[in-house]
């Protein structure tokens, strides 16, 4: 951080997309065999989840105070919430510390 830069504090962004039942079974078959081509839909959709995730970041970031230009260290967190026989959910939380210089 330069100096003369001011911290405003930790802002955070969390979105949840839905996996279903099918794109979950081939990515794990994908995943027992090395064949990462069934990985392709599970990748774009956590691709979409963390870029909304970062969106909101930025925007709750712009919401606290309009004169943020920066945030640093920023970080990611993943987590599915798997339905048992039925649609799991994957959630990105990301987070980074917000400063103005």
């Amino acid at each position: 951080m330069k100096d003369g830069a001011k911290q405003i504090g930790v802002v955070s962004g969390i979105s949840v997309n839905i996996l279903n039942v099918g794109s979950q079974f081939l990515a794990g078959f994908a995943s027992f065999t090395g064949n990462t081509s069934g990985w392709t839909g599970i990748t774009n959709k956590f691709e979409d989840t963390l870029q909304d995730a970062k969106k909101k970041m930025i925007d709750r970031a712009k919401k606290a105070n309009s004169n943020i230009n920066k945030i640093i260290g920023v970080r990611f967190n993943t987590s599915e919430i798997s339905g048992g026989n039925k649609d799991g959910m994957l959630v990105v939380l990301v987070y980074g510390t917000a400063i103005i210089e």
